[in-house]
């Protein structure tokens, strides 16, 4: 408190005082208003002061008035400007009435001063509460009014209630004691505004009735007076009558003017016509509109249609409720139960359960319930023989179209099967073999005699220039196919007109295209072809030269022409060529070599108006042999054999056929078809009759309804029921009995289940009927939910206890006691019981200034200080101290691994044993040996293996070394295993000199090479031709092509024809055997020698010359064209066959040929030795990778300390982790190996961003966190929160009124209840009125109008309306009122349904005949004669009719009482005494005799269970085998154990404890104890880690330098303009779709909807005037080149789409620069190098411009008028 001074703080104070006032002498001042609200206050006969820092602190010095007496104190004081002062207000004129405020408008010292900030101008402070920071906000305060103000918290009277206008009034009738009945419209006094502040105007029928100057309206009043009546607007009601007419209606308006504007209601009266306006009474008056009483005799309304079901025979007037007979199914459980139907037709069908769907592979067309087994139809072929064979399928549509067939599938191989579908290897390729043929195939498996040997064309050479102007010529496959191209070095040549070599393309690059160069047009030298001149195409294959012929194709640039299909000749180079097959057409016998030209005959119908006509065919007959007309004529008519006028001579359907329709075609029968045009033999005789089985005439064999049929009539028989119904042959089960009770609907105890009213009926007196209520009503017998609840308390409204809600004062009433009445707070008051507001709350916290958690400013120590505890807080830390809160710095990091010196992975660095210690223990360590000890985990070399293999001596396969048989014996199967022979058996495995071979060669009689014991045509055969075949200079017939040197087939003498001039001295060669013998100067040979010719040469056996190999017809190697046998045959029988596959154990390198049946065992390399810890079980050939002991290292690569020699990851591995290493720091990283400098320091505070006191620096909480508590801070609110620490604004101010709602005088505006309220009563305020409510306050226009009649509710004519007994109630009496009934009674007004119909019979009770239902004796009775009346008795009376219980009957059994079947009730001995056998007669005991008949107690149970004693589960107690014995099986029993064995049942104590945790070494949360892997591993992830690249993995936390491809965003939609072929990521950057075609406004074919120019322009119309353009452009050329261009810019007018176009300045200049300012508009230019500039993605390859070239510019967008800019 500030006015507790020492001396020393008031010298210092003083002393400041002084100085403060002497520097600030100069300083400017403003005026400032303080302002204080003392309206919740009492007021000081002292005054109100204010004391502050600018006055001394004064608390007598500075008085505040109130000089409006509005409760607001206030002073004006010069301060000075820009300046900060702490003040409080004083109730009276010392500081014991100070106040204390803390919140928003307290200083920031943290007293209860307020702090008072004084800028450069005047102002006002808000009117604070005293000791508050609230303050009154005026305005409407209520949130029901129109204009409620949020802001405000004071209310100024301002609130307008606009609430509708219904709000406001209500209308209600009236009836006077005259008789005249008026309009009663009145406003509401209370719960709700009244209309004293508004205008308003009412109106009847028209007449208007305005507000006087009085405030009242003037209403005619029709009384006996005649005087005006005044009704004023704080009235409760006025009124307004006028006579009425009976039934007439009025009409009335309410005009109401409110502050927000008018507002009307209206509405309409009708008056009152009397009557019964009930229509089930007889005295129904339609044209009454209020009831009377006067419904006195009900109508019996019912259905009266006699075929209906509910018929009822006592109705007069039917009332609609006849329910007509629906026939059907009624049978809940049916099928086809139909609600609707009240009889059943027999109809019923029982529910089939099945798959209901008609597409199911399995539905049931029985069903009529799915039942849920559909299974659907999986269409496929079922047949496994096929290639589309579905293993899934269930049906089979006939999808199997292609049959397995083995085969060679390669299309290109001569031994292609076009109906194979899968491959077996066997392809083989026909082609020319001979290397020295023009035509030599490399690719070729076997000759086939093509080999041509003409005079070899000049092959011309590949293209590779470039011209910068190209067209493409492309080819479909199906014209490639067409071509003869055997190889990948094949190519095609393009051929100007003036036979230049204009393009190429290699098969092995062909992608369908090839390019045609055109010429260069910006040079003088045609390098290229010509516009519009045609261009050709040949094929070079294998050395031979062939025409491709073609459509014309007439080069134009950028043209792209595509050809589905091709032809071909052989060129001829100077050989004879032609067609040379015989069977063509064109066969010519004189040429020499096939061009491929023949023309083969197509036989065939060459009618185009014939039924069979081939375009295909070029003879007219059926074939070669038959050469008759082949055409059928064209005949219509209807093919369709399922028609009716099929015509079998027809070939062409003329759609007239009419299909087969069968039925029954006799129209006298009962299912005649009229459509049918077949007889199928189903007609059905026609029967006629009623067909509804529930009918009288039921026909079952009828097919057709007559609609005769006669119907049961349904209803009640039994004439003792209500509803008896005596025109019903059929009881349907509706009768009803006669229940007596009260029926009258609206009497006390009404008895909804009586149906007879027997006068007990009490009237209902509506009421409270709780006794303990506190307006109990003795006389009611029907609570109306009118009580109102005793309510004791305490009903003062001055004392503290008032109840609002009391009605019964109970003495309890505390009068106030003011004080502070918070028990926690610090000046609470035990004797208080009202708050006065001045409560000093203790704030809780730590008050220790050296403790952790120090509060400074909590003032009440809560002993939750925390003392400060040095050590080491990091929690990971080897010597964290679980009681530090402070770090000291001492942490030292965990280090965990295994400390055991002796284990196997002893850690030296460890500082924490981490249990991961592994205890060496030797034994065999392979699993898969015999002794294999799993405990085991270093070898000690003792391993037994198990080898495995085949074990079965007879096997090809068989390992002697095997000790267990893997089923891999693979069995001799015998035959012939090689390849080559011709009895080839694929599936031998061993041979049995059965091969067969071929012996190849030529099988032509006729060839020169005739092979006579060859078997199979290896097509070498050579065909004859004669001539002089040596080549010698004397000789001058040599014919090169020639190969037998004879004149012909006959003339076998020499054909050559010698001159030798001078003396030859040329050597020939006599041996015979020497390729280039010479016969005719051998004297041996004794045919050809020729002496003169002998004589002329000179013999040298040192030129001849030889070919060597195999001569041998029988040898694999057999060499035809040998002439010389070189030792080299090997025969079939020594060829060697085998596995000629590397990877398998059986490959034979000696072998010549493969035989793959021979491959059995594939070669798996590993350790293959049982005692190494690596031993691979699928190993099968060493690989001397075997290691025998564990060597504990770290076996990951990536690790800092990886261990190449290691083979067990021990844990130790060191991975580089970048992080905080400083276990002190705040950051400290546990994982991190190298630190990368990231450390930060603790730093201590609350870490709550939602506390009260968050330290946005701290990093480390010190628990000081304070939570925010907001609520009203205001101790003078309603709704002050002593907890609260923030001002939430929410304060109310206390405003006491009547907080009841239901209180007439309820203030809206109350928020605290005074216990003024006066509660509502509403009832009928007419004291005239049949139930006048004396208490009543408020009427509810419940009043009823006194209505005489009958109120007695159990009298004939009781009269529910009527309020007032008029002495005319009539007795009821019961009785029978039907004229014709048996028992009719005439003094009966009240039918009882007794009425009994008159029935004829016996009427005497003693008769045989007696009948109960007759009433009326008609002589028929008969007298009853007793005795035993059943024949077959023992004492059967003949002449009795009527049994008298005296009949014994026969009864047959065995009589002997001592036999085991006895029977005491037998009177006649049938011999079927059976002697008693004693034993077990239980059939379900283990000793059941069947033979015992009587049991003696020796039945055993049966007992259940396994009876082998040898069995795990042997049951001693057990008599009868149950088949559940088990073999003792051994293992491991516990199944959380990790070896836990399922089959086990004894337990050997070998259980291994699961250990979970990361069990993968290479992941970096590795725990090597962990035997289960729990999913915990935690893994670096390697990957691209530079967005800017394709790989980019988002998850890589470490760069592995996969980056490769930088990422090129753009189209990459090939069908947009916007296509870029670089691009890597599409940026839908795709917009324009590509449409191809002219885009030359000047070519013949422009087309304007294209946007990319494929080349098809043409120019025929600008041909002519080429010409004059090219002398333009040399021009041009000339005057750039020679610098005498002007300056003046050249024109060009550039397209959209290719322009050709010329640079025009005189110097070179930037490509990029020059053309910048279209660049948008470009969208690629090329110079006649073929180089580019391409704007879009910044590429350049031109350069600059060179004065004179023209180049190709591709326009995205036209651009007239365009010229090159001078770049300066």
């Amino acid at each position: 408190m500030k006015h507790k001074f020492s001396l020393i703080t008031s010298i210092l104070f003083l002393v400041g005082f002084f100085l403060n006032s002497h520097i600030h002498a100069q300083a400017q001042q403003v005026n400032v208003t303080l302002q204080v609200d003392m309206s919740t206050q009492s007021v000081s006969e002292l005054g109100v002061h204010v004391a502050g820092s600018f006055q001394g602190w004064d608390p007598s010095a500075t008085e505040l008035t109130d000089d409006d007496e509005d409760g607001i104190y206030s002073i004006t004081l010069a301060l000075e400007e820009d300046s900060v002062y702490d003040y409080k207000f004083i109730n009276g004129n010392d500081w014991s009435g100070a106040e204390n405020v803390y919140g928003d408008c307290a200083g920031n010292n943290g007293d209860s001063n307020r702090s008072l900030n004084v800028g450069d101008s005047n102002f006002s402070t808000p009117a604070y509460y005293f000791g508050s920071c609230g303050y009154a906000v005026f305005g409407c305060t209520n949130s029901n009014a129109l204009n409620h103000d949020l802001s405000a918290n004071t209310d100024d009277g301002s609130c307008c209630y606009d609430g509708a206008v219904e709000s406001l009034f209500n209308l209600a009738t009236n009836e006077t004691a005259d008789g005249t009945y008026y309009i009663d419209i009145h406003s509401y006094a209370s719960g709700g505004p009244s209309i004293e502040s508004h205008t308003a105007t009412i109106s009847v029928n028209g007449i208007e009735y305005p507000m006087g100057s009085n405030g009242c309206i003037q209403v005619e009043w029709s009384s006996t007076t005649g005087e005006p009546y005044y009704v004023c607007g704080n009235n409760m009601s006025w009124y307004y009558g006028i006579p009425v007419t009976p039934g007439e209606t009025y009409s009335w308006t309410i005009n109401i003017e409110t502050c927000s504007g008018g507002q009307s209601m209206s509405g309409e009266y009708t008056s009152p016509i009397y009557g019964c306006t009930d229509s089930n009474y007889e005295e129904y008056n339609p044209e009454a509109n209020t009831n009377d009483g006067s419904c006195l005799t009900v109508l019996n309304f019912g259905c009266t249609d006699i075929f209906s079901l509910n018929y009822n025979a006592l109705a007069e007037i039917d009332d609609g409720s006849c329910i007509p007979f629906i026939f059907g199914c009624n049978y809940l459980n049916a099928f086809n139960y139909n609600p609707q139907a009240n009889i059943n037709d027999g109809s019923c069908i029982d529910f089939v359960y099945g798959c209901i769907d008609s597409a199911a592979f399995n539905y049931n067309i029985e069903a009529n319930v799915d039942d849920g087994s559909c299974i659907p139809i999986i269409n496929g072929c079922m047949d496994p023989a096929y290639m589309e064979y579905d293993s899934g399928a269930n049906t089979d549509p006939g999808l199997c179209d292609v049959l397995i067939l083995y085969g060679c599938m390669d299309i290109v191989a001569s031994n292609f099967q076009v109906d194979a579908t899968i491959d077996d290897g066997s392809c083989y390729y026909n082609g020319c073999m001979d290397t020295i043929a023009v035509n030599f195939e490399s690719y070729a498996t076997m000759d086939d005699g093509s080999c041509l040997y003409i005079t070899q064309c000049s092959i011309p050479e590949e293209y590779d220039g470039n011209t910068g102007n190209n067209m493409i010529v492309g080819f479909l496959p199906a014209a490639i196919d067409s071509l003869p191209i055997t190889n990948d070095d094949a190519y095609i040549v393009a051929y100007s007109n003036s036979g230049m070599l204009i393009g190429s393309i290699q098969m092995a690059d062909f992608d369908g295209t090839l390019a045609v160069w055109g010429d260069d047009n910006a040079t003088d030298v045609i390098d290229g072809a010509e516009p519009f001149t045609e261009v050709s195409l040949q094929l070079v294959n294998s050395n031979v030269l062939y025409d491709i012929v073609l459509p014309e194709i007439i080069y134009s640039n950028n043209d792209i022409m595509l050809f589905e299909s091709a032809n071909y000749q052989i060129v001829d180079c100077g050989n004879d060529m032609g067609c040379t097959d015989s069977m063509a057409m064109n066969f010519d016998p004189l040429v020499e070599f096939d061009d491929n030209s023949c023309i083969y005959a197509i036989y065939g119908c060459m009618d185009p108006y014939s039924f069979n006509f081939d375009p295909t065919a070029n003879i007219n007959q059926i074939s070669a042999e038959d050469s008759s007309e082949p055409c059928i004529g064209i005949v219509n008519g209807c093919t369709e054999i399922e028609s009716i006028n099929y015509n079998e001579d027809a070939n062409v359907n003329d759609g007239s056929c009419i299909p087969f329709t069968y039925g029954c075609m006799d129209s006298e029968a009962f299912n005649f078809n009229p459509f049918a045009n077949v007889e199928d033999g189903s007609c059905s005789e026609l029967l006629e009759g009623c067909m509804q089985e529930s009918a009288l005439n039921y026909c079952d064999s009828c097919n057709v309804d007559n609609g005769f049929c006669n119907y049961p009539i349904l209803g009640c028989t039994d004439q003792t029921a209500l509803n008896y119904n005596q025109l019903a042959n059929t009881d349907d089960g509706s009768c009803v009995a006669i229940l007596l009770g009260c029926t009258q609907a609206s009497a006390y105890n009404y008895d909804s289940n009586a149906n007879q009213n027997d006068g007990t009926c009490i009237a209902i007196v509506t009421g409270c009927t709780d006794l303990e209520a506190f307006n109990y009503n003795s006389n009611a017998n029907t609570d109306d939910g009118s009580c109102t609840p005793v309510v004791l308390g305490c009903t003062s409204l001055t004392a503290i206890n008032y109840s609002s809600s009391a009605n019964t004062d109970d003495l309890s009433c505390i009068e106030a006691v003011y004080g502070c009445i918070e028990s926690i707070a610090l000046n609470y008051d035990e004797s208080a019981n009202t708050d006065d507001g001045s409560c000093i709350y203790p704030i809780l916290g730590c008050t220790q200034e050296a403790s952790l958690n120090y509060n400074s400013l909590a003032n009440t120590d809560d002993g939750s200080c925390v003392a400060i505890v040095l050590g080491c807080t990091q929690a990971t830390a080897f010597n964290y101290n679980s009681d530090a809160n402070v770090n000291d710095g001492s942490c030292i990091s965990l280090l965990y691994g295994c400390t055991d010196e002796t284990a196997l992975n002893y850690n030296e660095s460890a500082n924490t044993d981490s249990g991961s210690c592994i205890e060496i223990v030797y034994g065999c360590t392979s699993p898969s040996a015999i002794n294999y000890n799993p405990l085991a985990n270093q070898s000690d070399f003792s391993c037994i293996a198990q080898i495995m293999g085949c074990t079965n001596s007879e096997a090809l396969n068989y390992n002697p070394d095997a000790n267990f048989d893997n089923q891999s014996c693979v069995y001799s199967i015998p035959g012939c295993i090689n390849l080559l022979a011709m009895n080839y058996n694929p599936n031998a495995n061993q041979s049995d000199g059965s091969c067969v071979f071929p012996i190849y060669g030529c099988t032509n009689q006729l060839a020169i090479n005739y092979l006579s014991i060859a078997t199979v045509d290896n097509g070498s055969c050579i065909e004859p031709i004669f001539g002089c075949t040596y080549d010698y200079p004397f000789i001058l017939n040599y014919n090169s092509e020639a190969n037998v040197n004879q004149i012909s087939y006959e003339d076998s003498s020499d054909p050559c024809q010698y001159d030798f001039g001078l003396r030859s001295s040329s050597q020939v060669c006599v041996d015979p055997l020497a390729e280039n013998y010479f016969p005719m100067a051998d004297p041996n040979n004794i045919d050809l020698f020729n002496s003169f010719v002998a004589l002329n040469v000179s013999v040298n056996n040192d030129v001849c010359e030889f070919i060597y190999g195999c001569t041998d017809p029988l040898a694999y190697n057999f060499d035809f064209e040998a002439g010389f046998d070189d030792g080299s045959c090997i025969q079939y029988e020594d060829l060697t066959v085998g596995c000629l596959n590397e990877d398998y154990i059986e490959y034979d390198s000696l072998a010549v040929v493969q035989n793959e049946s021979l491959c059995m065992t594939l070669i798996l390399q590993g350790c293959t030795d049982f005692n190494a810890i690596n031993i691979d079980l699928n190993a099968n050939l060493d690989d001397e990778s075997c290691f025998y002991n564990l060597m504990p290292g770290c076996t990951y690569e990536n690790a800092d300390n990886y261990n190449p020699q290691s083979n067990l990851d021990d844990g130790s591995c060191i991975l580089t982790i970048m992080g905080c290493m400083d276990v002190n720091a705040y950051n400290f990283n546990t994982s991190a190996t190298q630190d990368d400098g990231s450390c930060i320091e603790y730093v201590y505070g609350c870490t709550n961003s939602l506390a009260y006191n968050y330290d946005e620096l701290a990093n480390t909480d010190d628990y000081s966190c304070e939570n925010i508590l907001y609520g009203c801070t205001d101790d003078s609110s309603l709704n002050y929160n002593y907890l609260a620490n923030t001002d939430d604004g929410t304060c109310i101010s206390i405003l006491e009124g009547c907080t009841i709602s239901n209180s007439i005088n309820y203030n809206y505006q109350a928020n605290t209840d005074d216990g003024s309220c006066i509660a509502k009563v509403f009832g009928c305020t007419d004291s005239t009125a049949y139930n006048y409510n004396a208490l009543a306050n408020i009427a509810d226009n419940s009043c009823l109008v006194i209505i005489l009649g009958c109120t007695d509710i159990n009298s004939f004519n009781y009269n529910s309306y009527a309020l007032q007994d008029d002495g005319s109630c009539i007795e009821y009496i019961y009785g029978c009122t039907n004229l014709l009934a048996y028992n009719y009674n005439e003094l009966a007004n009240t039918d009882d349904y007794s009425c009994e119909s008159v029935l004829y019979g016996c009427t005497d009770f003693n008769s045989l005949n007696f009948n109960y239902l007759s009433n009326t004796d008609d002589g028929s009775c008969i007298p009853v004669i007793e005795g035993c009346i059943f024949t077959n008795s023992i004492n059967y009376n003949s002449l009795a009719n009527t049994d008298d219980g005296s009949c014994i009957a026969e009864v047959f059994g065995c009589t002997d009482s001592t036999a085991y079947n006895y029977n005491a009730l037998a009177n006649i001995a049938d011999n079927s005494c059976i002697a008693i056998i004693l034993g077990c007669t239980d059939i379900n005991s283990f000793n059941y005799n069947p033979y015992a008949l009587q049991d003696d107690g020796s039945c055993i149970e049966y007992i259940y269970g396994c009876t082998n004693s040898l069995s795990f589960n042997y049951d001693e107690l057990a008599n009868t085998d149950d088949y559940s014995c088990e073999n003792i099986l051994y293992g491991c029993t516990d199944d959380s154990s990790l070896n836990y064995n399922y089959l086990a049942n004894t337990d050997d104590g070998t259980c291994i404890s699961i250990v979970e945790g990361c069990n993968d070494f290479t992941a970096i949360n590795y725990n090597f104890s962990a035997n289960v892997g729990d999913g915990s591993c935690e893994y670096s992830i390697g990957g691209c880690t530079n967005n800017l690249y394709l790989e980019f993995n988002l998850d890589a936390q470490f760069s592995d330098g996969s980056c490769e491809t930088l990422l090129i965003p753009g189209c990459m939609n090939s069908l947009f303009l916007e296509f870029d072929p670089l691009a890597n990521v599409d940026d839908g950057s795709c917009e324009t779709v590509r449409i191809e075609g002219c885009t030359s406004q000047i070519a013949d074919n422009y087309n304007p909807l294209a946007n990319d120019d494929i080349g098809s322009c043409t120019f025929d119309i600008v041909m002519n005037e080429l010409s004059s353009a090219n002398d333009s452009l040399i021009v041009l050329n000339d005057l750039v080149i020679n610098c005498s261009a002007t300056l003046e810019p050249i024109y060009i007018n550039l397209a959209a789409g290719w322009n050709t176009i010329g640079y025009t300045l005189r110097s070179p200049q930037d490509v990029i620069e020059t053309l910048e300012p279209i660049a948008d508009d470009i969208y690629i230019i090329k110079n006649n190098a073929g180089q580019f500039y391409w704007p879009e993605f910044n590429a350049n390859q031109i350069g600059d411009f060179i004065p004179g070239q023209g180049y190709l510019l591709k326009m995205n967008n036209p651009i007239p008028s365009y010229y090159f800019p001078i770049i300066e």
